[in-house]
Order: C-alpha cells, then sequence, then structure tokens
C-alpha cells in the first residue's frame, strides 16, 4: 500500500517552506530547557532543512535512475493507479479455471485431464472452477499440495513451516468472522454428465458451520426444496468438511432429473437460522417442500434466464439401513452477526446443469 502513493519514491513538498517539513531540530536547539546530551544527539542525526532537502532529492533521484535502467517507465500506471497495486490487486481477484490452470504452469485442457485421472480433491477443485469461481485465500490453502500432487515442481509450504517457527502470528480479534455476513461456499455437480432419468450428485463445503437448504427452480419460478426433506430433515453441516450429497452424511434418498432442460439449482448456508425466512416443512404431508411465492431473491447469482425443470426427491430404498434423520429440537444460530443481529451470516451458490435425453 505504500507504493500507492510513493510511485516516485520519497515525496516531499516543493511549495512548503523547507523549514516547515522538518521541526524537530529547531526546536531542540532552540531551546536550553533541554539536556545537553540530547541537544547532541537531536543534531547528531537531524540534518539542516537545506541538508535534509539535498538528501531527499539525491533519494528520488536514485530511484528513478533505478526504475529507468529496469526498464521501468514512472509515468506509466493503470487507469491512474501506480502498477504494484494494481498488479496485487489483480492477484487478490477471484480464479477462474484459466487462471488456475495457468498459475499451475498448465493450459486449461492439460489441468482438467490431469484433475480427471488424479481424482479426489484435485477433481473437486476442477469441478468447482467450471461451476463458479474460486476465491483467491481458497486457492492458496490448495496450491502446494495441488503443485506437488500434479507437477513435476515442489511446491514449499510456508504454513507447514511458519507451524513450527518460535514466534507466531496472532490473528486479529478486531473484526470476527462472524462480521462480515457472509462466508466463502463451495458447491459443484459431483459429475459432468446431466442425463434424463438418472440421479445427480453434488459437493458442497464451508468455511462456516451453517445449515444448508438445497433449492431447485422450475419454469414457473416455483421453488421445490431438496434438502432438508422427509428422508434428510437435519440439514446442519461443520465447517471445513467436504460433503456428498446424497452420500454418507445425506443418505436415505436419491435426486433425480425428470426431464431434459436446464436445471437451476441453489445451495443456501445460513449461519444464523436452519431455515430462511419464510420457508417452513411440514414432513408428515410431503417428501419435500413446495413453495409458490416468487423467489427471484434467490436467483442474483444466476445470469441464466433459460427454462428450468424440477429435481425430484424419492427415497433410496437401496440404502435398506438409512434411517430418516429428525430435525433437532433446539436448533440454534451457529453464528451471531456483532455488528447487525438482524442480518443473517449467510453464503449462496448456483450452478446451472444442462440435462440430456441421453
Amino acid at each position: 500500500s505504500c507504493m500507492g502513493c510513493h510511485d516516485k519514491g520519497i515525496k516531499f513538498n516543493d511549495h512548503r517552506p523547507r523549514k516547515k517539513q522538518d521541526q524537530v531540530r529547531e526546536h531542540v536547539t532552540s531551546t536550553s530547557a533541554l539536556p545537553i546530551k540530547l541537544h547532541e544527539i537531536i543534531e547528531a542525526i537531524f540534518p539542516k532543512h537545506e541538508d535534509f532537502y539535498q538528501l531527499m532529492v539525491a533519494d528520488a533521484k536514485r530511484y528513478a535512475n533505478s526504475l529507468n535502467s529496469a526498464g521501468v517507465d514512472l509515468n506509466v500506471n493503470s487507469d491512474g493507479i501506480e502498477k504494484i497495486n494494481e498488479l496485487f490487486a489483480r492477484f487478490e481477484d477471484n480464479l477462474s479455471i484459466e487462471l488456475a490452470a495457468a498459475e499451475l504452469g498448465m493450459t486449461r485442457q492439460k489441468f482438467e485431464k490431469l484433475a480427471n485421472i488424479n481424482g479426489g480433491d484435485v477433481y473437486d477443485l476442477k469441478q468447482r472452477l467450471l461451476n463458479d469461481l474460486v476465491p483467491r485465500d481458497q486457492f492458496i490453502k490448495e496450491f502446494a499440495r495441488i503443485v506437488n500432487k500434479i507437477t513435476k515442481n515442489t511446491a514449499i509450504d510456508f504454513a507447514s513451516i511458519a507451524s513450527g517457527a518460535k514466534d507466531k502470528v496472532q490473528l486479529t480479534t478486531a473484526r470476527p468472522p462472524a462480521a462480515s455476513k457472509t462466508f466463502d461456499l463451495a458447491f459443484f455437480p459431483d459429475q459432468h454428465k446431466f442425463i434424463k432419468g438418472k440421479a445427480v450428485s453434488f459437493k458442497l463445503k464451508s468455511t462456516q458451520p451453517c445449515y444448508l437448504t438445497l433449492v431447485n427452480i422450475d419454469s414457473k419460478n416455483k421453488m421445490a426444496v431438496l434438502i432438508p426433506n422427509k428422508f434428510q430433515q437435519n440439514n446442519r453441516i461443520e465447517a471445513n468438511v467436504t460433503y456428498k450429497i446424497p452420500g454418507k452424511h445425506f443418505t436415505g434418498f436419491k435426486l433425480l432429473f425428470r426431464n431434459v432442460g436446464k436445471e437451476k439449482v441453489i445451495a443456501i448456508c445460513n449461519a444464523s437460522r436452519p431455515d430462511p425466512a419464510g420457508i417452513k416443512h411440514d414432513f408428515a404431508k410431503n417428501d419435500f417442500t413446495i413453495l409458490n411465492f416468487d423467489t427471484s431473491f434467490l436467483t442474483r447469482s444466476v445470469a441464466d434466464n433459460a427454462r428450468t425443470r424440477a429435481i425430484a426427491v424419492v427415497e433410496d430404498k437401496s440404502k435398506s439401513d438409512a434411517k430418516k434423520t429428525k430435525r433437532e429440537k433446539q436448533m440454534p444460530a451457529l453464528l451471531h452477526n456483532p455488528i447487525d443481529p438482524q442480518v443473517d451470516i449467510e453464503a449462496r451458490k448456483a450452478v446451472l446443469l444442462n440435462v440430456k435425453a441421453h
């Protein structure tokens, strides 16, 4: 951030009287009330006004000459933003699959091929990137392991090195995570082909504990709540755990495509309450919940107005040992917003699935 101002080196104001730019020496040497030893120290480390000015001029000139010898033009910027800040701002941006592959030293096509071969967390990252942008801080957490897994390079894991250091970095508690009102949520399909009559599964991972509501919107703008449902009523998920839906923690049912078309599926993870405002379930009467109110507020992250088809929630009878999970009697807020208690802390992600006949 310092370079945002000091893009041309040390700064000084030529329009301000030089004697006003540093008043320490003049203040100390003009009074006899201070100790003689202090006078000697100040006179030794604080130059006279004119001498100090010439030092700043020389410093700025030396800085400019160094950049010039490196081929850097001081007058070039990006829409008024100094080059180092512009580059860092670009680095902090969320990553597309093309950028993630490039930072791993390969093309998108090669990254997808290696991810499919290796499977596991690399495949999950690829699937997420195909459906969403990945926040920089999340990519950084995965970077060293992925480099070591799918490239011939060896990445240095600074986190493991820092963990053994004597001096520990303390995270600030001035602004707790809950104050941000949102958090990172990874949500993506677990396959890349979607066929009518076949089952679909998703993977989900949250950086905060929360309650999951998984919804599907049809062509008439009606919402079907897929999670929670009659067979899986407990929708709490823990932080930094990868869930497969349906899967080990969400069992007893299947999600089936009823027809061809584009499916719109939205994951809402709310850390403040078990269900988004306005949603009430009656699993004694229905396997899953259908709501008829306007759901346009849910679709703000989906830039596609194509017709959609509903996904069906059906009991998975092959899971003979699966037991219907019941709602917890007490489902408290998992995070409290210290800035505005009336505002829920939640994250949302949406995916579009193109369902084909075969």
